[in-house]
């Protein structure tokens, strides 16, 4: 069962919403956990050139362009060989975690530098958010 709460409504909303998975559904993420894709080798090619050109960016530091940005785009490949069925990771996987690497890179320069330690925080967050309570 999920509880989703709609703020911002006057009181606000509490909706429950129970969430079934078929069988053919669970039986496929069953299967697909066990794949273990091997990267063909013109995707591990897209993926390490994507993270040379990040670490030649002049738009990004050097510093911030470790190991872990490649690591990263690698297991987003293999999930997305893993979801579409498939035992290697193709070009198609490749290409796609190179995309949502830059759609999550776009994303965060559009927020600028977030820091917790730099927020400001509300006194009073319950007020501004809504009570969401069952």
């Amino acid at each position: 069962c999920v509880c989703v709460c709609v703020c911002g409504a006057d009181p606000p909303l509490i909706l429950l919403r129970s969430i079934t998975i078929s069988l053919p559904l669970q039986v496929y993420i069953a299967l697909i956990k066990s794949f273990q894709p091997v990267l063909r080798k013109e995707s591990e090619e897209v993926l390490s050139r994507y993270y040379q050109m990040q670490r030649m960016a002049d738009t990004r530091s050097q510093a911030r362009t470790t190991i872990r940005l490649l690591e990263s785009m690698v297991r987003l490949a293999e999930a997305h060989a893993r979801m579409m069925f498939r035992q290697e990771v193709t070009l198609q996987d490749a290409i796609v975690a190179v995309s949502i690497m830059e759609s999550s890179m776009q994303g965060a320069a559009l927020l600028g530098t977030v820091s917790p330690l730099h927020s400001n925080f509300p006194a009073d967050p319950e007020v501004e958010v809504g009570e969401c309570s069952l």
